[in-house]
């Protein structure tokens, strides 16, 4: 054995190299993969986090619609129905003199 070790040292050690190369290069994909799946969860948790808020958000109307926001709208409604009511009697007024003119 000393004899055969002593003439194929280098292909022992070549051997060992290649083992040795391919337990650090396991070791290291092994890490990646264990760091891209933990971002992976991570990603997936905050993604769940985000759908719950939306839904949170979009469920509540008070969020969107107030009671000062509703007062607002009538307000503008009745202002709308106003300007009609005054454009309709313009309207009609001018409608008047012109008839008149005839």
């Amino acid at each position: 054995m000393g004899e055969w070790l002593a003439t194929n040292w280098f292909q022992v050690l070549t051997l060992l190299g290649i083992v040795f190369s391919w337990a650090v290069h396991y070791g290291i994909s092994t890490a990646r993969w264990k760091s891209m799946s933990d971002k992976v969860d991570e990603m997936e948790v905050t993604l769940n986090n985000m759908q719950s808020s939306f839904q949170v958000h979009t469920a509540n109307s008070e969020i969107h619609i107030s009671g000062t926001l509703l007062k607002l709208f009538d307000e503008r409604s009745d202002f709308i129905k106003q300007q009609f009511s005054e454009t309709r009697a313009d309207i009609q007024r001018i409608e008047e003199k012109i008839n008149l003119g005839k």
